[in-house]
Protein backbone atom coordinates (compact mmCIF):
# COMPACT_ATOMS: atom_id res chain seq x y z
CA UNK A 1 0.00 0.00 0.00
CA UNK A 2 1.29 3.42 -1.23
CA UNK A 3 2.14 6.27 1.35
CA UNK A 4 -0.28 9.23 0.99
CA UNK A 5 3.29 11.18 0.96
CA UNK A 6 3.58 9.11 -2.94
CA UNK A 7 0.44 11.13 -3.91
CA UNK A 8 3.03 14.68 -3.94
CA UNK A 9 5.04 15.69 -6.73
CA UNK A 10 8.79 14.08 -6.04
CA UNK A 11 10.55 17.37 -4.71
CA UNK A 12 13.27 17.42 -7.14
CA UNK A 13 11.46 16.22 -10.27
CA UNK A 14 7.49 17.48 -9.79
CA UNK A 15 8.34 21.38 -8.88
CA UNK A 16 10.88 21.11 -11.17
CA UNK A 17 8.09 20.33 -13.94
CA UNK A 18 5.82 22.81 -12.36
CA UNK A 19 8.40 25.80 -12.13
CA UNK A 20 8.99 24.97 -15.75
CA UNK A 21 5.31 25.53 -16.87
CA UNK A 22 5.05 28.77 -15.07
CA UNK A 23 8.19 30.51 -15.65
CA UNK A 24 7.79 33.68 -18.21
CA UNK A 25 10.50 33.28 -21.27
CA UNK A 26 12.73 36.67 -20.82
CA UNK A 27 13.88 36.83 -24.15
CA UNK A 28 10.80 36.76 -25.80
CA UNK A 29 9.23 39.53 -23.15
CA UNK A 30 12.45 41.35 -23.73
CA UNK A 31 11.62 41.20 -27.21
CA UNK A 32 7.66 42.18 -27.09
CA UNK A 33 8.95 44.94 -24.75
CA UNK A 34 11.13 46.14 -27.48
CA UNK A 35 8.75 46.09 -30.54
CA UNK A 36 6.24 47.50 -28.72
CA UNK A 37 8.45 50.39 -27.67
CA UNK A 38 9.66 50.79 -31.53
CA UNK A 39 6.35 50.50 -32.67
CA UNK A 40 5.29 53.87 -29.97
CA UNK A 41 8.44 55.57 -31.16
CA UNK A 42 7.01 54.95 -34.69
CA UNK A 43 3.84 55.79 -34.30
CA UNK A 44 4.90 59.04 -32.21
CA UNK A 45 7.18 60.34 -35.00
CA UNK A 46 4.31 59.90 -37.72
CA UNK A 47 1.75 61.73 -36.19
CA UNK A 48 4.45 64.61 -34.43
CA UNK A 49 5.28 65.23 -38.36
CA UNK A 50 1.12 65.00 -39.61
CA UNK A 51 0.68 67.69 -36.75
CA UNK A 52 3.56 69.96 -36.70
CA UNK A 53 5.80 71.43 -39.08
CA UNK A 54 9.76 71.21 -38.91
CA UNK A 55 12.24 73.94 -40.47
CA UNK A 56 15.05 72.18 -41.57
CA UNK A 57 16.66 76.02 -41.63
CA UNK A 58 16.23 76.11 -37.60
CA UNK A 59 18.72 77.76 -35.11
CA UNK A 60 20.10 76.52 -31.94
CA UNK A 61 21.40 78.76 -28.78
CA UNK A 62 22.48 78.00 -25.68
CA UNK A 63 19.79 77.95 -23.20
CA UNK A 64 19.91 81.81 -21.63
CA UNK A 65 20.32 80.54 -17.98
CA UNK A 66 24.08 79.21 -19.13
CA UNK A 67 24.95 82.01 -21.26
CA UNK A 68 26.90 84.46 -20.14
CA UNK A 69 25.71 87.86 -19.38
CA UNK A 70 26.76 90.72 -21.67
CA UNK A 71 29.55 92.66 -20.62
CA UNK A 72 29.58 96.74 -19.89
CA UNK A 73 30.20 98.28 -23.38
CA UNK A 74 32.50 101.25 -21.74
CA UNK A 75 32.06 104.99 -21.53
CA UNK A 76 31.98 106.85 -24.26
CA UNK A 77 34.68 108.31 -25.94
CA UNK A 78 35.27 112.48 -25.46
CA UNK A 79 36.22 113.34 -28.97
CA UNK A 80 32.72 111.48 -30.05
CA UNK A 81 30.09 112.06 -27.36
CA UNK A 82 29.24 115.88 -28.15
CA UNK A 83 27.70 115.09 -31.24
CA UNK A 84 25.52 112.42 -30.51
CA UNK A 85 22.68 115.21 -29.71
CA UNK A 86 22.33 115.91 -33.17
CA UNK A 87 21.79 112.09 -34.16
CA UNK A 88 17.85 111.72 -34.42
CA UNK A 89 16.60 108.70 -37.07
CA UNK A 90 12.96 107.32 -38.00
CA UNK A 91 12.81 103.39 -37.20
CA UNK A 92 12.07 101.81 -40.50
CA UNK A 93 11.38 98.24 -39.02
CA UNK A 94 7.71 96.67 -39.38
CA UNK A 95 5.61 96.76 -36.74
CA UNK A 96 4.74 93.15 -37.23
CA UNK A 97 6.79 89.89 -36.66
CA UNK A 98 9.14 89.69 -40.24
CA UNK A 99 9.46 86.23 -39.34
CA UNK A 100 6.08 85.55 -40.11
CA UNK A 101 4.72 84.40 -43.54
CA UNK A 102 6.17 86.75 -46.00
CA UNK A 103 5.28 90.17 -44.07
CA UNK A 104 9.25 91.11 -44.16
CA UNK A 105 9.15 90.48 -48.43
CA UNK A 106 5.68 92.70 -48.59
CA UNK A 107 7.28 95.60 -46.47
CA UNK A 108 9.97 95.62 -48.31
CA UNK A 109 7.74 95.92 -51.53
CA UNK A 110 6.28 99.01 -50.48
CA UNK A 111 9.62 100.53 -49.87
CA UNK A 112 10.11 102.99 -53.51
CA UNK A 113 12.15 105.25 -54.56
CA UNK A 114 11.40 108.83 -55.12
CA UNK A 115 14.67 110.94 -55.66
CA UNK A 116 17.76 109.00 -57.08
CA UNK A 117 20.73 109.57 -54.77
CA UNK A 118 24.13 110.57 -55.57
CA UNK A 119 25.51 108.64 -52.87
CA UNK A 120 28.84 107.15 -52.60
CA UNK A 121 29.81 103.34 -52.45
CA UNK A 122 32.66 101.60 -50.72
CA UNK A 123 33.72 98.33 -51.25
CA UNK A 124 37.23 96.59 -50.41
CA UNK A 125 39.18 94.08 -52.76
CA UNK A 126 42.90 92.87 -52.04
CA UNK A 127 44.55 89.50 -52.86
CA UNK A 128 44.61 88.08 -49.66
CA UNK A 129 40.84 87.26 -50.34
CA UNK A 130 41.13 86.16 -53.21
CA UNK A 131 44.57 85.86 -56.01
CA UNK A 132 42.23 87.06 -58.92
CA UNK A 133 38.58 89.06 -59.73
CA UNK A 134 36.39 85.95 -58.78
CA UNK A 135 33.17 85.78 -61.68
CA UNK A 136 30.44 86.28 -58.53
CA UNK A 137 32.97 89.28 -57.26
CA UNK A 138 33.00 91.20 -60.90
CA UNK A 139 28.40 90.15 -61.10
CA UNK A 140 28.94 92.67 -57.60
CA UNK A 141 30.13 95.20 -59.16
CA UNK A 142 27.47 94.87 -62.02
CA UNK A 143 24.46 95.00 -59.88
CA UNK A 144 25.82 98.05 -58.46
CA UNK A 145 25.95 99.72 -61.70
CA UNK A 146 22.87 98.00 -63.14
CA UNK A 147 20.77 98.78 -59.93
CA UNK A 148 22.27 102.61 -58.35
CA UNK A 149 21.27 106.05 -60.16
CA UNK A 150 24.22 107.46 -62.68
CA UNK A 151 25.15 109.63 -60.24
CA UNK A 152 26.20 107.41 -57.16
CA UNK A 153 30.10 106.15 -58.03
CA UNK A 154 31.95 103.53 -56.61
CA UNK A 155 35.18 103.38 -54.56
CA UNK A 156 36.88 99.99 -54.60
CA UNK A 157 39.45 100.07 -51.65
CA UNK A 158 42.42 98.22 -52.54
CA UNK A 159 46.19 97.95 -51.17
CA UNK A 160 48.95 99.81 -52.33
CA UNK A 161 50.32 96.19 -53.58
CA UNK A 162 47.33 95.67 -55.41
CA UNK A 163 47.29 98.55 -57.37
CA UNK A 164 47.37 97.35 -60.47
CA UNK A 165 44.56 96.08 -61.03
CA UNK A 166 42.43 97.83 -63.67
CA UNK A 167 38.99 98.64 -63.71
CA UNK A 168 38.17 100.41 -66.88
CA UNK A 169 34.44 102.33 -65.64
CA UNK A 170 33.93 106.23 -64.77
CA UNK A 171 31.13 105.19 -61.84
CA UNK A 172 33.45 102.57 -60.33
CA UNK A 173 37.37 103.99 -58.86
CA UNK A 174 40.12 102.14 -57.27
CA UNK A 175 41.80 103.78 -54.55
CA UNK A 176 44.13 102.92 -52.00
CA UNK A 177 44.06 102.17 -48.77
CA UNK A 178 47.22 104.70 -48.21
CA UNK A 179 44.81 107.63 -48.71
CA UNK A 180 42.83 106.78 -45.17
CA UNK A 181 44.24 108.52 -42.10
CA UNK A 182 44.81 105.60 -39.96
CA UNK A 183 46.47 106.53 -36.33
CA UNK A 184 48.34 103.46 -36.72
CA UNK A 185 49.05 101.03 -39.42
CA UNK A 186 46.59 97.87 -38.28
CA UNK A 187 47.88 94.36 -38.78
CA UNK A 188 46.66 92.40 -42.21
CA UNK A 189 43.96 90.81 -40.48
CA UNK A 190 42.39 94.09 -39.05
CA UNK A 191 43.22 96.28 -42.57
CA UNK A 192 39.81 95.31 -43.95
CA UNK A 193 37.80 96.25 -40.80
CA UNK A 194 39.55 99.69 -40.15
CA UNK A 195 38.97 100.49 -43.75
CA UNK A 196 35.66 100.19 -43.92
CA UNK A 197 34.97 102.20 -40.50
CA UNK A 198 37.19 104.90 -41.97
CA UNK A 199 36.32 104.99 -45.68
CA UNK A 200 32.65 105.81 -44.44
CA UNK A 201 34.07 108.22 -41.66
CA UNK A 202 35.81 110.39 -44.21
CA UNK A 203 33.30 110.23 -47.02
CA UNK A 204 30.50 108.60 -45.91
CA UNK A 205 27.88 106.76 -47.94
CA UNK A 206 27.50 103.15 -48.53
CA UNK A 207 29.55 100.25 -47.56
CA UNK A 208 28.70 96.73 -49.32
CA UNK A 209 31.24 94.02 -48.77
CA UNK A 210 32.25 92.26 -52.37
CA UNK A 211 29.75 89.56 -51.76
CA UNK A 212 26.55 91.55 -51.89
CA UNK A 213 24.62 91.42 -54.78
CA UNK A 214 22.48 94.81 -54.91
CA UNK A 215 18.66 94.30 -56.36
CA UNK A 216 17.39 97.51 -55.98
CA UNK A 217 17.89 101.37 -55.54
CA UNK A 218 19.08 101.85 -52.70
CA UNK A 219 17.87 105.17 -52.34
CA UNK A 220 14.95 105.66 -50.52
CA UNK A 221 17.35 103.37 -47.40
CA UNK A 222 19.59 106.31 -47.34
CA UNK A 223 17.80 109.08 -45.32
CA UNK A 224 19.34 107.64 -42.16
CA UNK A 225 22.16 105.40 -40.96
CA UNK A 226 21.90 101.66 -40.39
CA UNK A 227 23.51 98.43 -41.05
CA UNK A 228 22.07 95.30 -42.24
CA UNK A 229 20.59 92.31 -40.21
CA UNK A 230 22.07 89.31 -41.69
CA UNK A 231 19.29 87.00 -40.03
CA UNK A 232 15.89 86.88 -38.38
CA UNK A 233 17.26 85.06 -35.49
CA UNK A 234 19.16 87.65 -33.72
CA UNK A 235 21.53 85.39 -31.79
CA UNK A 236 23.80 83.65 -34.04
CA UNK A 237 26.00 81.94 -32.14
CA UNK A 238 26.21 78.60 -29.73
CA UNK A 239 28.57 79.59 -26.86
CA UNK A 240 29.16 83.21 -27.59
CA UNK A 241 26.07 84.60 -28.40
CA UNK A 242 26.70 87.03 -31.48
CA UNK A 243 23.84 89.68 -32.29
CA UNK A 244 22.80 89.49 -36.04
CA UNK A 245 22.10 92.89 -36.49
CA UNK A 246 25.85 93.46 -36.06
CA UNK A 247 27.62 91.43 -39.17
CA UNK A 248 27.74 95.02 -41.44
CA UNK A 249 28.01 93.29 -44.57
CA UNK A 250 25.47 96.34 -45.75
CA UNK A 251 25.51 100.06 -44.19
CA UNK A 252 25.09 103.10 -44.47
CA UNK A 253 26.52 106.68 -42.64
CA UNK A 254 27.27 110.06 -43.08
CA UNK A 255 30.35 111.93 -43.29
CA UNK A 256 32.15 112.14 -39.69
CA UNK A 257 29.14 109.97 -38.07
CA UNK A 258 29.50 110.33 -34.21
CA UNK A 259 28.90 106.26 -33.90
CA UNK A 260 31.68 105.86 -36.62
CA UNK A 261 33.32 108.43 -34.77
CA UNK A 262 32.80 105.97 -31.37
CA UNK A 263 33.61 102.97 -33.67
CA UNK A 264 36.66 103.69 -34.64
CA UNK A 265 37.76 104.99 -30.93
CA UNK A 266 36.40 101.81 -30.04
CA UNK A 267 39.00 100.24 -32.61
CA UNK A 268 41.99 102.35 -32.06
CA UNK A 269 42.00 101.65 -28.28
CA UNK A 270 41.68 98.12 -29.38
CA UNK A 271 44.61 98.37 -31.62
CA UNK A 272 46.82 100.27 -28.91
CA UNK A 273 45.87 97.30 -26.68
CA UNK A 274 44.02 99.78 -24.07
CA UNK A 275 40.68 98.27 -23.62
CA UNK A 276 39.88 100.11 -20.45
CA UNK A 277 39.40 96.82 -18.32
CA UNK A 278 36.76 96.00 -20.93
CA UNK A 279 36.61 92.50 -22.47
CA UNK A 280 39.29 92.13 -25.68
CA UNK A 281 37.27 92.20 -28.82
CA UNK A 282 37.17 89.41 -31.26
CA UNK A 283 37.61 91.20 -34.11
CA UNK A 284 36.63 95.10 -35.26
CA UNK A 285 34.12 94.19 -37.33
CA UNK A 286 30.60 92.35 -35.82
CA UNK A 287 31.74 92.49 -32.09
CA UNK A 288 33.01 96.08 -32.32
CA UNK A 289 29.61 97.08 -33.60
CA UNK A 290 27.88 95.11 -30.89
CA UNK A 291 29.82 97.37 -28.42
CA UNK A 292 29.10 100.50 -29.65
CA UNK A 293 25.39 99.89 -30.05
CA UNK A 294 24.75 98.56 -26.35
CA UNK A 295 26.75 101.36 -25.57
CA UNK A 296 24.60 103.97 -27.00
CA UNK A 297 21.46 102.33 -25.24
CA UNK A 298 23.76 102.46 -21.91
CA UNK A 299 24.27 106.46 -22.45
CA UNK A 300 20.66 106.99 -23.04
CA UNK A 301 21.56 107.54 -27.03
CA UNK A 302 19.72 106.56 -30.13
CA UNK A 303 21.57 104.18 -31.99
CA UNK A 304 21.54 103.81 -35.49
CA UNK A 305 19.16 101.76 -37.25
CA UNK A 306 18.51 98.46 -38.21
CA UNK A 307 17.56 96.57 -41.90
CA UNK A 308 14.87 93.91 -41.31
CA UNK A 309 17.05 90.33 -42.66
CA UNK A 310 14.73 90.19 -45.77
CA UNK A 311 15.95 93.80 -47.48
CA UNK A 312 19.84 92.62 -47.55
CA UNK A 313 19.99 88.82 -46.38
CA UNK A 314 16.95 87.24 -48.01
CA UNK A 315 18.10 83.64 -47.29
CA UNK A 316 18.38 83.74 -43.60
CA UNK A 317 15.59 82.92 -42.24
CA UNK A 318 12.90 79.84 -42.10
CA UNK A 319 12.68 77.24 -44.77
CA UNK A 320 9.02 78.78 -45.34
CA UNK A 321 9.68 82.24 -45.58
CA UNK A 322 13.14 82.35 -47.30
CA UNK A 323 14.17 83.14 -50.94
CA UNK A 324 15.77 80.31 -52.25
CA UNK A 325 19.78 80.18 -52.31
CA UNK A 326 21.74 82.17 -55.25
CA UNK A 327 23.27 78.97 -56.09
CA UNK A 328 20.64 76.33 -55.83
CA UNK A 329 19.69 75.11 -59.08
CA UNK A 330 16.15 75.57 -58.89
CA UNK A 331 14.08 78.94 -59.58
CA UNK A 332 10.51 79.13 -58.32
CA UNK A 333 8.47 82.34 -59.90
CA UNK A 334 7.53 82.79 -56.34
CA UNK A 335 11.37 83.57 -55.95
CA UNK A 336 11.28 85.66 -58.65
CA UNK A 337 8.59 87.76 -57.72
CA UNK A 338 9.98 88.03 -53.68
CA UNK A 339 13.93 88.75 -54.88
CA UNK A 340 12.17 91.77 -56.75
CA UNK A 341 11.12 93.25 -53.36
CA UNK A 342 14.22 93.00 -51.74
CA UNK A 343 17.54 95.71 -51.73
CA UNK A 344 20.28 92.83 -52.16
CA UNK A 345 21.53 89.64 -51.18
CA UNK A 346 24.28 88.75 -49.11
CA UNK A 347 26.41 85.31 -50.25
CA UNK A 348 28.67 84.84 -47.48
CA UNK A 349 31.93 84.62 -49.00
CA UNK A 350 30.98 82.05 -51.30
CA UNK A 351 33.88 83.30 -54.16
CA UNK A 352 34.61 79.97 -56.18
CA UNK A 353 30.66 78.12 -55.99
CA UNK A 354 29.28 77.90 -59.45
CA UNK A 355 26.31 80.15 -59.63
CA UNK A 356 23.18 78.81 -59.57
CA UNK A 357 19.62 79.99 -61.23
CA UNK A 358 18.77 82.92 -59.11
CA UNK A 359 22.71 83.91 -59.57
CA UNK A 360 22.36 83.38 -63.12
CA UNK A 361 18.90 85.43 -63.37
CA UNK A 362 19.75 88.35 -61.29
CA UNK A 363 23.50 88.55 -63.54
CA UNK A 364 21.61 88.13 -66.75
CA UNK A 365 19.33 91.13 -65.69
CA UNK A 366 22.72 93.33 -64.92
CA UNK A 367 24.48 92.63 -68.11
CA UNK A 368 21.08 93.83 -69.85
CA UNK A 369 20.76 96.97 -67.64
CA UNK A 370 24.65 97.79 -68.57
Amino acid sequence: MRSWLSWLPDRHQGYDQLSTRIKPNLKQLSLVIIQWILATLILGVVVFFCLFQVDLNSHISIRSSFSSNRPSAGPLSSRCSHRFSQTRHVGIIPSVPVKEADVCFDYAKLIQSSNASDTLFHTYWSSDITPDWTQNQLATLRSFLATQPSTTRLYVWTPTEDRQLAIDHPRIQLKSTSLLHFERQPPANHLPSMVKLLSLYEYGGVWMDLDVLLVRDLSPLLYQEWLSQSSCHEKSQLIRTTDARFTGALMHFFPKSPYLCEMVSVANEELRGKGHGLEPLASLGPPLYERVYYRMLEHQLTPWAVLPWCFTDPSQCTQANSITSLFSKRLSEKDKAKVKAVFAYHYHQQWYVSPGALFNYLDQLYKQMT
